[in-house]
């Protein structure tokens, strides 16, 4: 059987040799010469079981999990354990951070974590190789079946007596007493168990009925064996009608309403997720009438689920779904149920095909690192889907807390006839999905047969071009091609009004230039997507082109400058053809600092940095232009929002962008034919301009731009204006590097240096034919990866692009299309990409003891990018109110811009710590968030060095430091840099002073902890004694623990995350 593993991978637990996550199954080709039987799955590692016996662990193992005698903290790909070669291991069983193993004559050996007692050996210190529990041998007791909880393990003698041991918290042991159970103890009131199954902190036992009811409630299924549960219930994850912990075994009842038959029914399979469970009900011999599907001999075994069900993990339709089911609820599924397995978050089960018997892997809940396998990182999957590239008989599925394993029996080579076979079983043909080709009429290459080198070529580009017209990609190319477009029209305005270029240098040269640039990233970008693809694994092209943020920047701090200084429109235009070279010269020697960068920099600042700008600048910014003419706006984009945020399809096959577009473009022309402005408030289009100034003109070639580059370089005025360049180099780094880290995330991991050193070369292109504006890594990867996006956007977004900047179809589409009637994608993106920031810090659950949500840490990155975009507006504002003031009409004098700051500062309105914050914003993004990891993972440490570094970057004036004139705002750059009130300075001793106390704080910490440590060698001696006599004397349940000894545990320490989870 071929194992194949996905979803999150930053522990090496898919053992694939590498940190990527994959958002399909892969296989693991280390095991293709040992067949395995099972697998299962801890926290963060996973263990396998070959046919011949031997045990294989790989993933995170710094709790000794993994059970190898070197190299224990990680292994990256499958190690055999060498101390079980001895022994026959017949089932192995993990969760959280230990794991155990069951061998053919009745032994149990487990090793890992054991703070609880969790390994059953009498002690609670860490075992690092495979411990027989000897508690089981010196009373006799044979073994045939083990299960794992996070801290607690169960074990089933073959008498049918359930044994339990670690920690009862909750009761999840069943014994009667709070304290943790170091040794196994039987669980008095149950006999003739079949089957057990732990949870985080519950569990559940089946029983077989010693004697049938002659009675049975009308109400309640008649079941021919009895589900009991016990432990932690506060998500209803008991199944018993309500929310209470219950520390002795109580009954789980099936509804008779969800499945109306009189028929005798058999609980077949227990399962439990991390705080929801699961069990299939299968028909009893003989009475299958009302379980069989239609014409088929294969009884419907059904799927119930209850307990927590905030990402969908129970798999319930949208009108029976809830944050929590305290009672079983049964399951929608297409196939009948085999088997089944529940994570951290989500599901995993077997499904029959009644048509041919073929078994097929399905999930649901928590997708945001691919561990549902279905081919994207999406927040959440509500109800059951296929997990596509899985063969056709899948015997066996695992999953951990955020990753998934599954054992079949073809090779992963042998899944496209699969494929091919189940879109001819959909009802009418193929189904609409993001990967649906958009020309349905498209026939297969297999439809066919080629009989000639044209025919071979025609079905070739046919077959490519299906792939590249999905609607997916269409949806996506057309949120990219929209963004450009708006971009292009800023440029129109920007050039024209700020820098004084004449109208034929933007339209003849900027523009064609900017589009050429484009449409080379695009294609280059989505090349690089292709090449990285499989047929089992697609990538979603980078979205790369001209920044937003960059634009503006570049514009106004760079050009904008020169021109109102100089009044030479062309040296500004020369200066930024000349920033925008040296700062893609200027980036390919940074790559070499690439890898120290990713490694220090926390991913939540990364993920912080970039949702500052989408919630900002993406988000925000098309927001309130929807609101200015929500008459336009905001009916496009309920459409948008109803489309993308729920899946819905739109009939004939409509992407939902075109959409939003006709029906703003419907509502705005048919306000024109009532004689109703519906656009109040907004400046007339500078497309007719546009227009007019082109004359009879229709297409506008790029050219190359080498001259003015060239001049502008030895142009000794150019550089003084320069100085923003290594600011912008710096910016444009964090972004693209925020970018990649989002990229990866969604379990799409492209090379860093690669990736910046196209970037490099693209602009430095870019500036050779007319483009001044650098480019770079767009924020969206993941929202467009979710639309089911592939390399196709990328070439859809470069065509249209190329065609509109040679035509200045810019000025012509929105002369008939209200811009505002399309920015609703783009706020969508800004919208996802913000809320993916916080999505990933949820793997670092409330569970773990002293690993804490780094959710903080996000928000307040998000501060600097709210105050830039706070002061972006204020700027454009007071300009505004002055032109309107010093009209000869009201009043001949102008009104100074720092004038109006002082005065708003006077009034307590705070306007310089707004400045301040905005200078550098991305910079002080980056340190205050990642100062804040620290902080919470108690690493003051390293806390210190980002103040230290902030410190630095005030003295010199990269963050915080400005100057104010009559004109606006101007950067200021020195050793020190000495600005207006000092701020660079007062902002050095700031963060000085604060990194003085985070060592404080060290200090002080590590002084706690050599304490602890004395403690807990005074305890270990003390403990001695009671561990010899523990374990000469069998184990009563109502013997109790020294309540020292359980408060002594030693709590996790983890420098991004939990060790254990589930």
């Amino acid at each position: 059987m071929s194992l194949v593993t996905f979803g999150w991978n930053q522990n090496s637990q898919l053992g694939h040799g590498d940190s990527e996550i994959r958002v399909s199954p892969c296989s693991v080709d280390t095991l293709e010469s040992s067949p395995i039987l099972q697998i299962v799955c801890g926290s963060r590692y996973t263990v396998a079981l070959s046919r011949q016996g031997n045990v294989f662990s790989w993933g995170r193992g710094d709790d000794f999990q993994l059970g190898h005698i070197k190299g224990t903290s990680l292994s990256s790909v499958p190690r055999m354990i060498k101390s079980l070669e001895q022994v026959k291991v017949v089932a192995i069983a993990a969760r959280g951070a230990h794991t155990l193993a069951l061998t053919g004559d009745g032994k149990v050996f487990s090793w890992g974590r054991n703070d609880e007692g969790q390994l059953g050996l009498g002690t609670r210190d860490p075992c690092r190789t495979p411990t027989e529990i000897a508690w089981f041998r010196d009373n006799g007791v044979c073994v045939k079946k083990i299960a794992c909880g996070r801290v607690h393990s169960a074990a089933i003698s073959l008498g049918g007596d359930l044994y339990t041991w670690g920690c009862n918290d909750e009761g999840s042991t069943g014994h009667q007493t709070s304290e943790s159970q170091v040794v196994p103890g039987e669980v008095l009131g149950l006999a003739k168990v079949e089957q057990v199954a732990c949870g985080s902190r519950h569990t559940l036992v089946l029983v077989c009925r010693e004697r049938q009811m002659s009675w049975v409630d009308p109400s309640i299924l008649n079941t021919e064996n009895a589900l009991y549960a016990f432990g932690w219930g506060m998500y209803g994850q008991l199944g018993v009608g309500d929310r209470r912990n219950r520390s002795a075994p109580s009954q789980v009842v099936f509804s008779r309403d969800a499945l109306p038959t009189t028929d005798k029914v058999r609980i077949s399979s227990i399962a439990c997720g991390y705080r929801h469970s699961l069990a299939i009900l299968s028909p009893c011999q003989g009475q299958s009438d009302t379980f069989t599907d239609d014409d088929d001999e294969i009884p419907f075994n059904t799927l119930w689920a209850w307990g927590w069900n905030r990402y969908g993990q129970l798999g319930l339709s949208e009108k029976l779904a809830s944050s929590c089911c305290e009672t079983p609820m049964l399951v929608s599924l297409p196939h009948s149920a085999v088997t089944v397995a529940g994570g951290g978050r989500h599901t995993v089960a077997v499904l029959q095909r009644s048509s041919d018997s073929a078994k097929r892997m399905y999930s649901w809940g928590r997708n945001d690192d691919g561990q549902c396998g279905i081919g994207f990182a999406s927040p959440e999957q509500r109800e059951p889907i296929r997990v596509r590239s899985s063969g056709d008989d899948v015997q066996a599925v695992a999953a951990g807390w955020s990753h998934s394993a599954a054992l079949l029996e073809i090779p992963l080579e042998a899944f496209d006839e699969t494929l091919n076979r189940d879109l001819e079983n959909v009802p009418g043909g193929m189904g609409r999905s993001p990967s649906t080709p958009f020309f349905s009429a498209i026939r297969r290459p297999s439809e066919l047969a080629p009989t000639s080198t044209f025919r071979k070529v025609y079905l070739r580009a046919s077959s490519r071009l299906s792939e590249i017209m999905t609607y997916g990609n269409l949806d996506a190319g057309f949120a990219q091609f929209l963004n450009t477009l708006i971009l292009l029209l800023n440029i129109l305005a920007s050039l024209r009004m700020r820098v004084g270029l004449p109208q034929n240098t933007v339209i003849g040269l900027v523009v064609p230039g900017a589009c050429l640039t484009v449409f080379v990233s695009n294609i280059v970008f989505g090349v690089w997507a292709d090449m990285k693809s499989s047929p089992a694994t697609t990538f979603t092209a980078l979205p790369h082109g001209i920044n937003t943020v960059i634009f503006f920047a570049y514009t106004m701090l760079i050009m904008t400058p020169v021109y109102e200084k100089t009044g030479d429109a062309q040296l500004a235009y020369r200066t930024g053809l000349v920033s925008c070279f040296l700062l893609g010269v200027l980036e390919l020697p940074c790559l070499f600092l690439v890898t120290m960068m990713r490694k220090l920099i926390p991913r939540a600042a990364m993920m912080s940095a970039m949702a500052g700008v989408s919630i900002t600048f993406i988000a925000m910014t098309f927001t309130v232009q929807i609101f200015s003419n929500p008459a336009v706006g905001i009916i496009p984009l309920v459409v948008v929002l109803v489309c993308y945020g729920s899946n819905v399809q739109l009939p004939y096959k409509i992407p939902a962008g075109l959409m939003a577009l006709m029906l703003g473009a419907l509502i705005i022309w048919g306000a024109k034919m009532l004689d109703i402005d519906l656009m109040v408030g907004t400046v007339a289009p500078p497309s007719a301009v546009d227009l007019n100034a082109s004359g009879k003109k229709f297409l506008f070639l790029p050219t190359t731009s080498l001259p003015e580059v060239i001049q502008g370089l030895l142009d000794p005025r150019t550089w003084s204006y320069i100085t923003v360049v290594i600011p912008m180099l710096i910016v444009n780094m964090v972004t693209n590097l925020s970018c990649i880290e989002g990229s990866a995330v969604h379990g799409e991991a492209y090379d860093t240096k690669k990736a910046l050193a196209m970037d490099a070369l693209i602009t430095i292109f870019g500036s050779l034919v007319g483009n001044p504006y650098p480019t770079c890594i767009y924020i969206g990867h993941g929202a467009f990866k979710s639309m089911g996006a592939t390399s196709g956007y990328s070439y859809i977004s470069a065509v249209s692009v190329l065609l509109l900047g040679i035509t200045n179809g810019a000025s012509g589409v929105m002369q008939f299309v209200p811009e505002v009637a399309g920015v609703g994608i783009l706020m969508w993106i800004g919208i996802v990409v913000t809320a993916q920031a916080f999505d990933r810090d949820d793997d670092y659950t409330e569970e773990a003891s002293s690993s804490k949500s780094h959710a903080a840490a996000v928000a307040l990155g998000l501060l600097p990018a709210l105050a830039a975009w706070c002061l972006q507006y204020l700027q454009a504002t007071i300009p505004a109110c002055s032109a309107v003031i010093s009209n000869s009409t009201v009043s001949p004098h102008h009104i100074p811009f720092d004038q109006v700051m002082k005065r708003l500062e006077a009034n307590g309105i705070f306007v310089f710590g707004l400045i301040s914050l905005s200078r550098g914003y991305l910079l002080s993004s980056i340190f205050l968030s990642s100062m804040l990891v620290e902080i919470v993972d108690r690493q003051f440490k390293n806390a210190a060095m980002w103040m230290l570094l902030a410190a630095s970057l005030s003295f010199v004036g990269a963050v915080h430091s400005f100057e104010l004139d009559g004109q606006g705002i101007n950067s200021n750059y020195g050793f020190p840099s000495r600005t207006l009130g000092e701020f660079p300075l007062k902002y050095c001793f700031a963060y000085l002073g604060s990194a003085f106390v985070l060592i404080l704080f060290e200090i002080r910490e590590n002084d706690t902890s050599i304490k602890r440590m004395l403690q807990r060698c005074k305890k270990r001696i003390s403990r001695t004694f009671q561990d010899s006599d523990l374990k000469k004397t069998r184990y009563r349940p109502s013997r109790s623990i020294d309540r020292e000894d359980f408060d002594e545990r030693k709590p996790l320490r983890s420098d991004r995350g939990p060790s254990y989870a589930t």
